[in-house]
């Protein structure tokens, strides 16, 4: 008899350990947008600028394609690691990554200056995912958007398109909405941060986009988590900030080479024009990279407008605190792998 208790009671607590180790919220993280959440789109794809692509695509390996002090982890592989999965970009194998830099949320990059010629609108990254899927969205995946910023930059650039920004959010609200329909339950819609710009207007239209966005989502019904990566930036720059970063810009300042992890490239005889933006793409740690950072846990910014690893490590712990207050009922890991506690982000946590 006691033999056959222990044929029976052996699985059972096999089962239950595999349980308690492997146990996860969400089947899979899928994540659309621009630079803010691209984790390496432009290593195997062009970025349509000979600039950054001589890099990107050069050889030996520099380390570099993630906006931020490569290799550190990009806020949505923070929250990928927590819940025991990945970010991959979708061009490489098991890639569930779609986001590219530059994207806006239906335009398409054409004109110099307007952003990387190769950069997909977020609303045909999501087409593209549900085409592939056959417009089956998952209902145990977690699904993450980030975009409207090069928007907002478009917009500023040309005032004579007022409506140009309502239109934006429109669209990225609509795909949104066509995501849930085809059975996505659980979406989280990360905002702008509308406290901060270097200008009033800056400020102004990000505020503009982040109200029709949720007034758009609002009207169609559409179930998700609001991402206040406008309240985890009033964190990192709190004078009292817990997270360990010391080199950050206040409220409207614009960073520069002065303020961030990554220095500016040197000019390169191979590189015409010179990277004098967004040049975290082009940073690493590895030793033959063009811009090495310094700092990088630090520091809140990596470049002009990308995060470094200490903001990236803030944002991604918010981005699984939030989702887990949003939906306690799940899954989730006692002992996640984060950079912070849940208890550091609790105010940007609603």
């Amino acid at each position: 008899m006691k033999h056959v208790i222990k044929l029976v009671l052996v699985p059972v607590l096999l089962l239950c350990a595999g349980g308690m180790a492997t146990a996860q919220p969400f089947s899979a993280l899928w994540i659309f947008g621009d630079s803010t959440v691209d984790t390496g789109w432009y290593i195997t794809a062009s970025s349509g600028e000979d600039n950054y692509d001589y890099y990107l695509h050069h050889q030996p390996p520099l380390g570099v394609g993630k906006p931020t002090t490569s290799p550190d982890p990009m806020s949505v592989e923070v929250l990928a690691t927590a819940i025991g999965l990945s970010a991959i970009p979708a061009n490489q194998t098991n890639g569930t990554n779609y986001a590219t830099g530059g994207a806006k949320d239906f335009r398409k990059n054409l004109a110099t200056g307007d952003g990387f010629p190769g950069a997909v609108p977020t609303v045909t990254q999501i087409k593209a995912y549900l085409t592939a899927k056959h417009s089956q969205a998952s209902s145990t995946a977690l699904y993450v958007i980030s975009s409207g910023d090069n928007d907002v930059t478009f917009a500023l650039k040309h005032p004579g398109n007022k409506d140009y920004l309502t239109k934006a959010a429109n669209s990225l609200a609509n795909e949104i909405n066509t995501l849930q329909q085809d059975g996505a339950k659980f979406i989280l819609v990360a905002g702008l941060t509308q406290s901060f710009g270097s200008t009033a207007q800056k400020r102004k239209f990000r505020l503009i986009y982040n109200t029709k966005l949720r007034q758009k989502l609002k009207s169609l019904g559409v179930n998700y988590l609001w991402g206040n990566r406008n309240q985890v930036r009033k964190l990192i720059e709190s004078v009292a900030n817990p997270f360990g970063i010391t080199n950050f810009t206040i409220g409207s300042t614009m960073c520069s080479g002065t303020c961030s992890a990554c220095p500016v490239p040197m000019p390169d005889a191979h590189v015409q024009p010179a990277i004098t933006t967004d040049w975290a793409y082009v940073c690493s740690t590895t030793t033959d990279a063009p811009s090495m950072p310094t700092n990088a846990a630090a520091s809140e910014w990596a470049d002009d407008n990308h995060y470094a690893a200490g903001s990236q490590k803030v944002l991604g712990t918010y981005f699984y605190c939030a989702a887990k207050n949003k939906w306690p009922t799940l899954s989730w890991n006692n002992n996640p792998t984060l950079p912070f506690d849940c208890t550091t982000v609790a105010s940007a946590v609603k």
